[in-house]
């Protein structure tokens, strides 16, 4: 599967590169209490971050901007949307499609530097 994985202090983070990713994310890595997140109304990545807390919102800019890096998405403003993964559900029939639920949007400003921000390592 194509996905791309960071690790820092608090969080375990999967970015999935194309649907079937993002289904197997959801499906097979992230566990039902793992914080889901996407950009809304736009085409691209599945954000999955592992964690014992919810993020603050100088760390939600920086996932907002890394999950703008691997989407097509063009502003600058990232208008995202997340929730548990257990309130996210396939769409049957089409590969990287999901409803949800309980979710919250926050509107966030994209940070350049977003991997230098989290002190995030890619493996």
């Amino acid at each position: 599967y194509k996905a791309k994985y960071f690790i820092c202090a608090d969080f375990k983070i999967a970015v999935g590169l194309n649907a079937q990713s993002n289904d197997y994310l959801r499906k097979s890595w992230a566990k039902k209490e793992d914080i889901w997140a996407h950009i809304e109304n736009s085409t691209g990545a599945h954000l999955f971050i592992k964690t014992n807390r919810i993020p603050e919102i100088n760390e939600w800019e920086c996932f907002a901007s890394l999950l703008k890096d691997y989407s097509k998405y063009k502003g600058s403003e990232i208008n995202i949307v997340w929730t548990q993964n257990q309130y996210v559900k396939s769409i049957k029939g089409k590969a990287g499609l999901v409803k949800f639920s309980k979710e919250k949007r926050l509107s966030l400003n994209y940070q350049k530097e977003w991997m230098n921000l989290l002190s995030l390592r890619s493996n």
